[in-house]
């Protein structure tokens, strides 16, 4: 399979919306959004995070994220198969050291 087919879907971040932006008359946030929509897509979307807690914050600080699900970049692809073809081959040790340690115990050979 190339590598262009066997890419998968991510979601991106592209910028944190604070609360207050929506504290304007329905006409400025309309204007907004409209906005969001020219620079980033129709298909992009408000996630909304409720219990977001910065660094030394002694509550939590909801907050929107502004995301598009876009397919993983060249480095994103790489990381991950690096990734899973490590895991694949730690879990094949683990099961031939479990195989040899049945083995042994039950005496089979």
């Amino acid at each position: 399979m190339s590598k262009k087919n066997d890419r998968r879907n991510v979601v991106k971040t592209i910028c944190d919306v604070s609360p207050y932006e929506f504290e304007y008359p329905l006409k400025k946030l309309k204007e907004k959004i409209e906005e969001w929509i020219n620079e980033h897509g129709e298909d992009a979307y408000l996630n909304w995070d409720p219990h977001r807690q910065e660094a030394y914050d002694p509550s939590p600080s909801p907050i929107f994220y502004l995301t598009k699900l876009c397919l993983e970049t060249d480095a994103e692809y790489e990381l991950r198969i690096k990734t899973e073809k490590e895991r694949n081959e730690a879990q094949h040790r683990r099961d031939i050291e479990e195989l040899g340690r049945l083995k042994k115990k039950l005496g089979v050979e």
